[in-house]
């Protein structure tokens, strides 16, 4: 795979991310704190460890929703919890 192919499909997965963020922030409040944010972080990593262990032989559709899930969770909590509001 070249380098130019590589990063076109990280951009790829970089819009599946925000297209999860804005599904999420759709239908849930924003991180009240960092705690709520590690926390939604957590569970959403622990259903990506539990979906590892059940189809460890080979990736699968699967392991990449849950993954998007937990990079689209981490952008939130960068946003929610690191970024300052504008006045």
């Amino acid at each position: 795979m070249t380098r130019a192919n590589y990063l076109d499909r990280a951009r790829f997965i970089c819009a599946e991310i925000v297209e999860e963020l804005r599904c999420t922030t759709l239908s849930h409040d924003y991180f009240n704190s960092s705690h709520e944010g590690y926390a939604v972080i957590k569970e959403e990593f622990d259903k990506l460890w539990e979906a590892i262990k059940q189809n460890h032989h080979h990736p699968n559709c699967e392991l990449r929703e849950e993954a998007i899930q937990v990079a689209a969770m981490v952008l939130r909590f960068i946003l929610d919890c690191t970024e300052k509001e504008d006045d």
